[in-house]
């Protein structure tokens, strides 16, 4: 009977550790516009309505933020843009990044906010930095120029961040637009310490009668998956190809008699056989070594050996804690 209940305890600890590691990631805010009280449990209302499970505001709805704080996320929002006639006000929309880290580590006298922006009239991207929205004085990257979003609230897009440790990606409508790579860590971007402390995400709105469709915030990589850069030096055929070396083709040359239509060796006038240098070309060898190189993954083994190690130490303490129980 003990044997019994210790197994079934292992099993349950091992399915454990496989279920804390799934739940880990994933969505951490999707907003619920259907009404102003589901809005506001996961956003300060400012200037912002709600009406037919959209979210609206004109120019004097500024400012989205979240009532949650993160150090680092993805976030994509889902909207649709089109001119209040009653601003002036330069047409814009940015998704923000507050990094407070420099205020923290004492490099700046207050927030400095990265902000992935889309100014209408221009139709190009920028990642800027310093004020809150499209602050062009602190360009880090662009304008990157895109011809596809409709300015007269016709059409939803979605814009999407992720912040991660000393990187920022920027998407539109799920396709990669900025990676900006910190490699200096000017920016501080994303650190978690004891110096550091959590930041809501800002939606900032210029001059646009603006509807919201929908707002989600997840873990970081959970929205936008990190993906290996494309090596273009590399075939695309990913068969096994064969190991070769340079196949050489040689020559030499032979000095040989000279014969008449009948095969008879000729002589010159003093009786003396003609002869006559020949070169001769020999073909390249054949390479013999064809076989692909066999073996398997040893990066992803590792994680897998780790995986079940981590499982197997859960499983043994668990062990030791039911025997010491039944003794």
């Amino acid at each position: 009977m003990k044997k019994i209940v210790s197994f079934f305890v292992i099993l349950t600890m091992m399915l454990s550790v496989f279920a804390v590691s799934s739940s880990a990631a994933g969505i951490l805010v999707q907003s619920d516009f259907s009404d102003m009280e589901r809005f506001t449990a996961n956003f300060h209302a400012g200037a912002f309505y709600t009406d037919e499970n959209l979210l609206f505001g004109y120019n004097e709805a500024k400012c989205l933020q979240t009532k949650g704080e993160w150090f680092i996320y993805d976030t994509c929002i889902e909207a649709a843009f089109a001119d209040d006639e009653m601003s002036e006000t330069e047409r814009a929309f940015s998704v923000v990044y507050p990094n407070t880290n420099l205020l923290n580590y004492g490099r700046a006298d207050g927030s400095y906010y990265m902000s992935f922006s889309y100014v209408v009239e221009e139709k190009s991207f920028y990642l800027t930095g310093g004020g809150v929205g499209c602050d062009k004085e602190e360009l880090i990257v662009g304008p990157v120029s895109y011809e596809g979003i409709a300015d007269d609230g016709s059409e939803f897009y979605s814009l999407g961040m992720s912040v991660t440790r000393g990187r920022i990606r920027c998407f539109i409508d799920n396709k990669l637009l900025i990676d900006y790579v910190d490699t200096a860590d000017e920016y501080l971007i994303g650190i978690e310490d004891e110096n550091t402390v959590p930041t809501a995400l800002v939606y900032w709105n210029d001059g646009n009668f603006i509807q919201i469709k929908d707002v989600k915030i997840a873990t970081p990589e959970f929205l936008y998956p990190m993906t290996p850069v494309a090596d273009n030096t590399t075939p695309t055929d990913t068969s096994a190809t064969e190991t070769t070396t340079p196949r050489v083709t040689t020559t030499a040359t032979s000095i040989v008699d000279v014969t008449d239509d009948k095969g008879n060796t000729m002589t010159d006038d003093s009786g003396n056989k003609v002869t006559e240098t020949v070169i001769i070309t020999e073909p390249p060898v054949a390479d013999t070594n064809t076989g692909a190189v066999q073996g398997g993954n040893s990066t992803n083994t590792g994680d897998s050996v780790f995986v079940v190690v981590a499982a197997m130490v859960a499983a043994i303490g668990c062990a030791l804690i039911v025997r010491k129980v039944n003794a």
